[in-house]
């Protein structure tokens, strides 16, 4: 499995840990979202994750953890 695999599903248990309900077909929303933005700037990746993983604003600070 790529490794870029590997760390989506790390952040998806880790995101579960928190409190946040990460399910498999946000983080297969995640998986094709990536290849619409350019994963080497940081500020993308972070905005496309936090639209599709987080569901409510109470949620973006354990999201920023």
């Amino acid at each position: 499995m790529p490794q870029f695999l590997d760390n989506l599903l790390a952040f998806g248990r880790v995101l579960r840990e928190v409190g946040i309900d990460v399910h498999l077909g946000r983080m297969l929303d995640v998986v094709g979202a990536l290849p619409h933005i350019n994963i080497a700037d940081r500020d993308e990746v972070y905005h496309t994750c936090r639209a599709l993983l987080v569901h409510g604003p109470e949620q973006i600070p354990a999201f920023d953890r």
